[in-house]
């Protein structure tokens, strides 16, 4: 659940609340888009699971195919490199993406990307 176990200001967590549940009845189900992006950006603020808190780290933001199993890199249009989540630089059907992070070559979920950082002291 968003807010829960972090340092959020209670108005802070329920206005993410309310987006979360007002964004989720405008989009297609399992669809990646952007507001897809910012809801989970929102559920995971103030953990490891937002590329500013695991940057230093080595992660670096990707997607999961969940068809074909290949990872992608966040990248701009030009194809160079993205420091957060971006869609510009996908040729892929987004139905089938997960939005994650890429650490020594393997994938990493947003949960398991906020673990591996709070194990690590972020």
């Amino acid at each position: 659940m968003p807010c829960q176990g972090r340092r959020l200001p209670f108005s802070m967590c329920s206005a993410i609340l309310w987006i979360l549940e007002t964004w989720q009845t405008h989009d297609k189900a399992g669809t990646m888009n952007d507001n897809a992006l910012l809801r989970e950006n929102l559920a995971f603020a103030g953990s490891g699971g937002v590329s500013r808190n695991n940057a230093s780290l080595g992660m670096a933001p990707g997607f999961l195919d969940i068809r074909t199993g290949r990872i992608h890199r966040s990248r701009y249009a030009d194809g160079s490199p993205a420091p957060v989540h971006l869609l510009e630089g996908l040729r892929e059907i987004r139905e089938y993406l997960i939005a994650g992070f890429i650490y020594e070559e393997r994938f990493y979920t947003r949960e398991q990307a906020a673990r591996l950082a709070a194990q690590a002291g972020n």
